[in-house]
């Protein structure tokens, strides 16, 4: 049995107190049902495991689903690292004050297929890039024992809401060359950013 299976009411009613914030419901998949398969209108089947160890929040982080939108994509159907890697580049962008989007994150990472599941995708680092979060897990298996479903206000509340349920075709729509120098000069700014955050601080402790 998955460590992130919940089989009770009253572990239920902890998941929820923990990570459901009030304006979302979460019960749990009824018999047969498969909520990323044929979600009910205005739910989506979550993992636990995107909560318990990817650092999952609801509603979804905007940058989470600006990647997932732009793959065509539901978020079941990217691995918890990928979730991991994701939510650290929008951390990033909180703490240095840059604009980290899906296009730098493709720039430095391409999406590849879960060798177990071809509906499933995780990010590798390309070659030469930089690795921007490096917190990863190095062991996913299992994580799809246990699963919620969510209603409420759960995304981020774009009109254009992103996929519920699994899809067949996954894949950047625009070509890495199109977007080539754009991801150039904001990394460029990134580093810049990076470096002055980290001359000020040798200078405080200077002082």
């Amino acid at each position: 049995m998955s460590r992130f299976l919940i089989s009770s009411d009253s572990a239920l009613a902890d998941f929820a107190q923990r990570y459901i914030p009030a304006n979302c419901t979460v019960r749990l998949p009824e018999g047969d049902e498969d909520p990323t398969i044929n979600p009910r209108d205005g739910e989506i089947g979550i993992y636990t495991v995107f909560f318990e160890q990817a650092g999952l929040r609801l509603p979804l982080d905007p940058l989470l689903c600006d990647v997932l939108r732009y793959c065509s994509m539901s978020l079941c159907q990217l691995s918890p690292n990928g979730i991991r890697l994701v939510l650290g580049c929008s951390a990033l962008n909180r703490m240095l004050g840059v604009t980290l989007t899906h296009r730098e994150i493709f720039w430095c990472y391409s999406l590849c297929h879960c060798p177990q599941d071809s509906k499933r995708f995780y990010f590798r680092a390309r070659t030469g890039t930089p690795d921007l979060v490096k917190c990863l897990t190095k062991s996913e298996k299992g994580y799809h024992g246990g699963m919620v479903v969510v209603g409420g206000a759960w995304d981020d509340g774009n009109i254009h809401r992103i996929r519920r349920r699994f899809y067949d075709h996954v894949g950047r729509n625009t070509p890495v060359f199109v977007e080539f120098l754009a991801v150039f000069i904001s990394l460029l700014f990134i580093t810049c950013s990076f470096l002055r955050s980290s001359s000020q601080a040798t200078e405080q402790k200077g002082g």
